[in-house]
């Protein structure tokens, strides 16, 4: 467990996706699925989620944004293996930006991070 305290946030997030993730992550591999969490970051729409009402609003923004971040990284055919791999890892991200203050402004820097990067 000291292990687990002593990792950063990201790769914190990133086994926790993992972890509850389904069976169809064995096809993409960890890298291809820590790119996936990476982009889903990336384009992470704060206004959007920061803005909704309820619980129901936020889960139906989720469900859409996750069915865009498939089509996006597989296409229209592959999409259909891969969407539920791609609607558990929103819900998993969408858990911990919501759990607390400290993890949305972790995303920010990860984000800018990301659009730093080349």
């Amino acid at each position: 467990m000291e292990a687990l305290s002593q990792m950063t946030f990201r790769d914190n997030l990133r086994n926790e996706v993992w972890q509850r993730l389904p069976a169809s992550k064995h096809l993409l591999g960890r890298n291809r699925v820590n790119r996936l969490i990476d982009r889903a970051i990336g384009a992470w729409p704060v206004p959007i989620f920061s803005n909704c009402d309820s619980k129901e609003e936020r889960l139906l923004l989720a469900d859409a944004y996750a069915h865009r971040l498939a089509r996006a990284e597989f296409g229209s055919v592959m999409v259909l293996l891969f969407i539920g791999l791609a609607t558990a890892l929103v819900q998993v991200l969408l858990e911990w930006w919501l759990l607390k203050p400290a993890y949305r402004i972790d995303f920010s820097y990860w984000k800018q991070d990301l659009t730093r990067s080349p």
